[in-house]
């Protein structure tokens, strides 16, 4: 099924293929996370289109970690009695604005054929970065269920700095506005 866009790219002579995926790639195994990582969850569907996109030419991937922004205020996420698991875990986050922002810094800098990270720079613990936005938000603080699971990871995005010589907006996930 993924040949078959592919082709379609060919076909239409794409000269360059800029591909937006997750940082869900990457296993919860308590490590931190670059670019070069090799622990990858490799049941997730994301890295197979990932290594076609790759065979383009000229293609670059975006790894985002979870999205807030406008309409993704994250206070609201647990306000409907979804419970917070793991909250000693770190956040890996981006704004939106962020986003547009390395997306249009790929693109005027011409960084093909690179992979990036794309996260604030901090990583507080789940519980505290929620229950702030939540008291932001107006919805009751979230409720934990406290899992030490080992299920969480760190992404780095220090490529995205290097490379593309881009300055987050928000690089403090406890400082965002939404």
């Amino acid at each position: 099924a993924y040949d078959v866009l592919m082709d379609q790219l060919t076909e239409q002579q794409c000269k360059h293929l800029l591909f937006i995926s997750s940082t869900s790639v990457y296993q919860n195994d308590d490590s931190l996370h670059d670019e070069n990582s090799k622990q990858l969850n490799l049941t997730n569907p994301l890295l197979a289109i990932e290594k076609l996109i790759q065979q383009h030419p000229s293609s670059t991937t975006i790894r985002f970690a979870g999205l807030v922004g406008p309409n993704r205020h994250p206070g609201r996420f647990f306000s409907h009695g979804k419970v917070l698991k793991n909250p000693t875990a770190p956040v890996n986050l981006i704004h939106l604005d962020d986003c547009i922002g390395i997306i249009k810094a790929v693109i005027e800098k011409r960084a093909w054929n690179q992979i990036f990270n794309a996260c604030a720079s901090t990583h507080p613990q789940k519980f505290k970065f929620y229950q702030q936005a939540a008291q932001q938000y107006g919805a009751p603080e979230p409720v934990t269920e406290d899992t030490e699971s080992g299920s969480y990871k760190t992404i780095d995005s220090k490529k995205v700095e290097a490379i593309l010589n881009y300055d987050f907006i928000y690089s403090d996930v406890m400082t965002m506005s939404f």
